[in-house]
């Protein structure tokens, strides 16, 4: 068998959680896949000369030229997904995990490819969501800065390396990559840039606010939602309900769900209006359906409690088991209390234990 050594840069993707997606609706699964392949990923592949090297079931290995080929194929696959899994249910949401390395790779007579190369792509991790697994920020960084070499780098390359910076802990080399993708014109990076400098890297709630306010006329959900939550909460401006209810809002149309559950507690306590217990569960009841899981928990203490709607314990467990599983804090303290209710107490007053069940509903 005859093998030639050469230079490229290997993408590799598969579906995260593959395995549960199929089980628990392995056709509807697999028609889902079938249809991304068709209409995303293989024309993606294809717009950015790629070459298919091999299919594992639900996974891929993709041959490219340029470094700068396979991040910008990468991104535009994860950004296609985000448009795709907008209002699914986080439990049947496909999301890829696509990762890149550049390296030298033996290929064989079969068009197959081995060697260290191939292996640390399928190992790298680069996501489409706002975090980056630790372990593959190194690689992440690498790619991006590859791909920013470019004289034609897209804004959207330079955005990716600020938020390896800021993951790797390096604030000023994430300063400066946001700034060149502002400039650029990216709204993401505006929102970035902003939540950086309101973390303490640069102590300037007016530029935080500018930047938010930029992104938000660009028609940036997440500028909006800041913008909303800095009014509301009187971070660097006056306290202003009003203000924020109309940037809620308009983040709203564009189906944010933190603005949707920001909404909902300014409606549930009566900020900048009257308390409305039916209007509030019914902006929970759609964050929750976005995966929102501050908004399921509020789902869990309303069923709790009776409010809006008749007391049901098993809805709030269940409502509060499923926020706890996305690590909402105040949904294992209400699981907690629910399965221990009652305190028991020295002869002194002084706590001294609790009564708790097993969990089981």
């Amino acid at each position: 068998m005859t093998e030639t050594r050469k230079l490229a840069a290997i993408l590799a993707a598969d579906v995260v959680g593959f395995s549960r997606l199929a089980g628990a609706d392995e056709d509807r699964t697999l028609a889902r896949l079938r249809t991304l392949r068709s209409d995303l990923i293989d024309p993606t592949i294809d717009v950015h000369r790629g070459k298919v090297i091999k299919r594992t079931g639900d996974g891929i290995l993709v041959e490219f030229r340029s470094v700068v080929d396979a991040v910008r194929c990468a991104i535009e696959i994860q950004n296609g997904m985000v448009e795709r899994n907008a209002g699914v249910p986080p439990e049947r949401r496909i999301e890829f995990r696509c990762g890149i390395h550049l390296g030298d790779v033996v290929e064989e007579s079969d068009g197959d490819l081995m060697a260290d190369g191939v292996n640390i792509a399928a190992r790298a991790n680069i996501k489409g969501s706002y975090d980056i697994a630790e372990p593959d920020i190194p690689a992440a960084m690498k790619a991006c800065k590859t791909a920013a070499e470019a004289h034609d780098a897209p804004r959207r390359i330079w955005f990716e390396l600020g938020r390896a910076y800021e993951f790797n802990r390096q604030p000023a080399e994430a300063v400066s990559a946001y700034r060149k993708a502002v400039e650029a014109g990216s709204t993401t990076a505006m929102v970035g840039l902003g939540a950086l400098y309101g973390n303490g890297v640069k102590a300037d709630l007016g530029e935080v606010r500018k930047l938010f306010e930029r992104a938000a006329a660009a028609g940036d959900p997440l500028g909006m939602t800041n913008l909303g939550s800095m009014y509301g909460a009187g971070i660097g401006v006056p306290v202003d309900f009003a203000k924020a209810r109309i940037w809620f809002a308009k983040a709203v149309a564009a189906n944010s769900a933190d603005a949707i559950f920001q909404l909902g507690l300014m409606t549930q306590d009566g900020d900048g209006g009257p308390k409305d217990d039916v209007a509030a569960k019914a902006l929970f009841e759609k964050a929750a359906a976005l995966g929102h899981s501050g908004a399921i928990e509020r789902m869990g203490a309303y069923a709790e409690a009776g409010r809006a709607g008749p007391k049901d314990p098993k809805a709030a467990i269940a409502f509060y088991k499923k926020a706890a599983a996305l690590g909402d804090e105040d949904a294992m303290a209400a699981l907690k209390r629910m399965r221990c209710p009652f305190a028991l107490k020295d002869k002194n007053g002084n706590a001294a234990g609790s009564i708790c069940f097993d969990g089981k509903d």
